[in-house]
């Protein structure tokens, strides 16, 4: 049966663009579908330096580098009492790149036009609703514009999870509810915030970070068992807000079944933890590599879909181990009791 690409993506992302990108360097033709006309604003804009070799394999490092908004060699860290300046946060060996600030909207518009000037079929506003599935293997999507036949489909849909809703994927929880409150602010004088500084106690941690001459991003995160408190940092409170707090859910939450018959999931629709693992936006776009990368070897080199499935959810398994085995510890040392009672808990969702 003749197919519409050899691959559609699902997701304008850093997973999702990060994924065409490879797809077309792999010399497979790709679909790309984005639901928002135009990118949104989001945190996590923090990017360590480790992203730089994966921005250069991607073809956009100086974009991003003339993108950025501020540079940093190092991070002010205040944890459970215990001040330092953590550079391996952003350059873990000396003579690497700086880390930098990077708008969201800004990193996903580029990497999309990336992948658009290699070839991929980018379609916005287009909507997935519903995976095609024949004989037990995803064929394709169904959009809001019509269906797409696919020899592979690659989820990179975000907190959306649109596949694992689609085909009622279990999803395993590892964290008591995690609400990361975020938001923006402007200050004509942000020399007291060269530095990020992230702050962690027993209710939880603060990031503070400047993003641009005139402009600081922060995000809060509170411990369930904390006493209730302002979203807001302390020393940002008498600054001018740009637009409102909003909420993000960043319980630790993974599918496990990643990957399978004619489909791979990428990024945060893979597994998510809180900002402070320090490094989604790379995992983000490596997942989506990755997963492009094991369909064009299934698809160009006919290689067997078991065993490239196989190796993806392998990978991916190790990556969610070590993120949050060093997350648990490190929210140890703030409060022992921080998981109670609610850790652990593993269910499964319906479609939607």
């Amino acid at each position: 049966m003749k197919c519409d690409a050899d691959i559609v993506v699902v997701g304008g992302g850093p997973a999702g663009a990060a994924a065409a990108i490879q797809a077309r360097r792999s010399g497979a033709s790709v679909i790309l579908l984005e639901a928002d006309p135009s990118p949104r604003r989001r945190p996590g804009e923090t990017v360590h330096s480790g992203a730089i070799s994966i921005f250069n394999q991607l073809g956009v490092e100086t974009a991003v580098e003339r993108s950025s908004g501020a540079r940093y060699d190092s991070i002010s860290v205040n944890w459970a009492g215990r001040r330092s300046f953590d550079s391996s946060r952003i350059s873990p060996t000396e003579g690497r790149s700086l880390g930098f600030q990077i708008e969201r909207s800004s990193l996903d518009a580029l990497l999309v036009e990336r992948a658009r000037s290699l070839g991929a079929d980018v379609r916005r506003p287009c909507r997935a609703l519903q995976p095609l599935i024949d004989d037990g293997r995803i064929v394709g999507v169904r959009t809001d514009l019509g269906e797409l036949t696919a020899a592979s489909v690659i989820d990179a849909s975000g907190t959306g999870s649109w596949l694992r809703k689609g085909v009622s994927l279990r999803e395993e929880l590892a964290s008591p509810r995690l609400i990361a409150r975020y938001g923006y602010c402007r200050s004509m004088d942000v020399r007291a915030f060269e530095t990020p500084c992230l702050t962690g106690d027993r209710e939880g941690w603060r990031w503070i970070a400047r993003v641009s001459t005139d402009t600081l991003a922060w995000v809060s995160v509170a411990f369930p068992n904390a006493p209730v408190r302002p979203c807001k940092p302390d020393p940002l409170l008498d600054l001018v807000d740009i637009g409102p707090t909003r909420g993000a859910d960043v319980t630790w939450r993974r599918v496990a079944t990643c990957s399978g018959m004619g489909f791979f999931i990428a990024g945060d629709a893979a597994f998510r933890v809180d900002p402070a693992a320090g490094h989604g936006i790379l995992r983000a776009m490596m997942s989506g590599m990755m997963a492009a990368y094991q369909a064009a070897q299934m698809i160009r080199k006919n290689i067997c879909p078991d065993h490239v499935s196989r190796l993806y959810r392998g990978w991916m398994a190790e990556w969610w181990e070590r993120d949050t085995s060093a997350l648990s510890s490190l929210y140890d040392e703030l409060d022992p009791a921080w998981a109670r009672p609610r850790a652990n808990q593993v269910h499964a969702q319906s479609g939607g």
